[in-house]
């Protein structure tokens, strides 16, 4: 009964984790105008929800912000090249933000607390 159970959570588990896992994949190489791209960002989003501290959102913002310059890269030439530079933009400014957010809270942990 025990193993039937275990079993049954296994498989559950490898289920669940399965479709966002597939969902990456197929979208890992999207650029702005994929049909793929809006499933890329948001499984970014998600991931960047779920970061545990400022410093790993903050490399992640980074990485992101690397990756949209890739796609500006590669639609530089078709009209998706504005969305692709609007995504690029928006992602700088997040990366910012996201920096700052580490900086003002090291200080804020730095201060003497009176």
């Amino acid at each position: 009964m025990f193993t039937f159970i275990l079993s049954k959570i296994f498989w559950g588990t490898v289920t669940i984790l399965t479709i966002p896992t597939t969902l990456m994949l197929i979208s890992w190489n999207a650029v702005p105008g994929d049909s793929t791209y809006k499933i890329k960002t948001g499984l970014e989003q998600v991931i960047l929800g779920a970061a545990p501290s400022s410093n790993l959102k903050s490399t992640l913002q980074i990485k992101y912000t690397e990756k949209r310059f890739t796609e500006v890269q590669k639609v530089i030439s078709t009209s998706h090249a504005s969305e692709s530079l609007d995504n690029f933009n928006n992602q700088l400014i997040a990366s910012e933000n996201s920096v700052k957010e580490i900086k003002n809270t090291e200080e804020k942990n730095s201060k003497p607390k009176i």
